[in-house]
């Protein structure tokens, strides 16, 4: 762990890295900041065992939710798809932040090379104001989808004629029993659905963040290569300028090669996240279109449904967009290198130009972030799936 006063953390982005660390920390997370947290002695010596107390309760309501149908006799058909849906995705979506916790050490080191290694990147501070307006609407964004399914399942538990506040089945209570203490234990349910929730909140916003940041990254660089030329504008001898072109082109490069270093952790660490999220995609919408057929058409309860899979469907569309994103920003590099005015150069135009050639032939490198080195993330990846989706779905209809 790093001393805080050892490097500087003073920049916009470190700041708000800083902060998405510490929410993340009191949502369950191991430290993932590149120094120690600002938290009371006593709460970090405790978080751990309160945290992983916690995810032995959610665990064990997952478990209830698969073996409810031994003591659930009485269930409709709704209930019955719910109950199949929750069984297999809440567990799948829990695991993102195992798969997170996993990865730690690559996560604190992609950290550690935006706002250390790449600090000379972090000069344009209108790209970092969009990179964290753009980072905060999104984790918003990924915020209100998941309350407002839980929101629209609460709603149908309350508002349909007869039910009993009845909203994830699990072992006990029975969804006919009325008495006060089952209609507790119902709530205690929803409350315990809501952590999970957040849970897999928290989890999103730590891979769409790590995304954001690369494809920023390779904003930055294009832009620092486009604003070489500027330096022919200075003033000073010719011979200078060319040094100094130099230089910063060497340093370019440089920074390039530890963008892929980054790229490289961040695929490292997400790739999983992306390939569990992708399978539970397919199958919720299946599982989605085959409750709009076969339970039924009351509002409350198609408000829930759909729900559910507008938030599946755009939690993948941004994961797809902020890949695709990535994508096209590394693509776009070879052009910025090829911009950065190496035409000024006199005697040093030949190195200049051997130099940005090979620079550009790495830079010309098809990038995409792919899954177990197969399946690609990108923008029409997310056209394919929900394609996936209506063809699995047509073929068991």
């Amino acid at each position: 762990m790093l001393k805080s006063n050892n490097i500087d953390l003073t920049s916009k982005s470190a700041i708000f890295f800083s902060k998405l660390c510490h929410i993340a920390y009191i949502s369950g997370f191991p430290n993932l900041w590149i120094t120690d947290l600002n938290f009371p002695e006593k709460f970090q010596k405790y978080q751990y065992y309160i945290f992983r107390t916690i995810d032995v309760i959610l665990y064990l309501f997952i478990v209830s939710q698969w073996t409810a149908t031994l003591t659930q006799h009485n269930l409709s058909q709704k209930q019955i798809s719910d109950n199949l849906l929750f069984s297999y995705a809440q567990p799948s979506l829990l695991a993102y932040r195992l798969v997170l916790n996993y990865h730690q050490a690559k996560i604190k080191e992609v950290f550690f090379i935006v706002v250390v290694k790449l600090k000379d990147l972090d000069t344009d501070k209108e790209l970092e104001a969009k990179f964290i307006k753009k980072t905060t609407t999104l984790s918003l964004m990924l915020l209100s989808m998941g309350a407002s399914s839980l929101i629209f399942f609460g709603f149908q538990g309350i508002l349909t004629k007869g039910a009993k506040f009845v909203t994830v089945i699990t072992v006990w209570p029975d969804v006919n029993d009325t008495r006060t203490v089952a209609y507790i234990g119902r709530i205690v349910i929803y409350i315990l659905w809501w952590l999970v929730i957040m849970n897999v909140t928290a989890s999103y916003n730590a891979v769409l963040t790590l995304m954001l940041t690369l494809e920023y990254q390779f904003k930055y660089l294009g832009t620092y290569f486009r604003n070489l030329e500027l330096i022919f504008e200075e003033d000073m001898c010719q011979k200078e300028k060319e040094m100094k072109y130099l230089e910063r082109v060497k340093l370019g490069i440089k920074l390039h090669s530890v963008i892929l270093r980054c790229a490289q952790l961040i695929q490292d660490s997400c790739s999983n996240v992306y390939g569990i999220h992708i399978l539970l995609n397919i199958s919720v919408l299946v599982s989605v279109m085959f409750q709009m057929i076969y339970t039924g058409r009351s509002l409350d309860g198609l408000l829930s449904t759909v729900a559910t899979g507008s938030a599946m469907l755009l939690s993948t569309g941004y994961f797809m967009w902020c890949a695709g994103d990535v994508t096209v920003e590394a693509s776009c590099l070879a052009t910025n290198m090829y911009s950065s005015g190496w035409q000024n150069c006199g005697a040093n135009a030949s190195r200049v130009r051997q130099l940005l050639t090979l620079a550009m032939m790495k830079a010309q490198e098809p990038f995409q972030i792919t899954i177990l080195g197969i399946f690609t993330v990108s923008y029409q990846a997310f056209l394919s799936i929900v394609k996936s989706s209506y063809t699995i779905f047509t073929m068991l209809y």
